[in-house]
């Protein structure tokens, strides 16, 4: 009688949760995604970028807003001096736009900027540790197929054109994922420019950018976020 012998799969711990505090107190957080209930720490960030960016898209408005109404007042306030007349009635306005600008800025508090900025900080060091990770395991493979590529010019002719076309072959996954791997980067991209654009709102000063990867080898990749990790963590926040 033949017993089937279980397969023992080897899964990953469960990835810490990761939140980003939206202003009104708004949160959102990392979920489960796909078919199964195991989370990686890749699909958890993906699930984050996932509600995080029509997020963001939505608040921008409010966030432009109250800094054009904010400025108005700033305006109106450095006029009086230069008023001859009616001031009363100017004085008047002046005081129902800042009336006004009160309410707007107690919809936003005054850390709310600063407390996004600080949540999606986390939120893309964590990717880059992630991206590093991956981009090691391609380094691997390039170098697997580099090595059997040089190995196959020592064997025999019977069997150097297989050893040369498995070496091809690994050129060509490290290339694919390298791919995919820089597109994937893509959205970390944009929530920086997004962050910029925040940063400039609240007088939040050294914001980086991550320019284009596309045609970069994987150590210039992993270079580039290195150093973006590098000068995220120096932000005083």
């Amino acid at each position: 009688m033949s017993v089937t012998k279980p397969t023992c799969r080897e899964l990953p711990n469960v990835p810490a949760p990761l939140r980003v505090t939206l202003p009104l107190g708004i949160a959102i957080q990392s979920m489960p995604t796909g078919q199964e209930p195991i989370s990686t720490q890749l699909n958890t960030l993906q699930s984050v970028f996932t509600q995080l960016a029509p997020a963001l898209a939505a608040f921008q408005p409010i966030f432009v807003l109250v800094d054009t109404v904010v400025a108005i007042k700033d305006t109106f306030t450095a006029i009086p001096g230069l008023i001859v007349g009616d001031v009363d009635t100017f004085l008047n306005a002046l005081n129902r736009v800042a009336e006004g600008v009160s309410k707007l800025t107690g919809v936003i508090p005054a850390l709310a900027i600063p407390n996004l900025v600080r949540d999606c900080i986390v939120l893309i060091r964590a990717g880059i540790a992630i991206m590093v990770e991956i981009l090691d395991e391609i380094s691997a493979i390039e170098q697997d197929a580099a090595d059997a590529i040089a190995a196959a010019q020592s064997l025999p002719a019977a069997y150097k054109a297989d050893a040369i076309s498995t070496g091809q072959c690994l050129q060509s996954e490290a290339a694919k994922r390298l791919e995919h791997t820089v597109n994937a980067i893509g959205p970390m991209a944009q929530l920086l420019n997004v962050l910029n654009l925040l940063g400039s709102l609240a007088n939040i000063p050294g914001l980086p950018v991550l320019g284009d990867l596309t045609g970069k080898s994987t150590q210039e990749v992993k270079e580039a976020l290195e150093a973006l990790d590098e000068v995220l963590q120096a932000l005083p926040l």
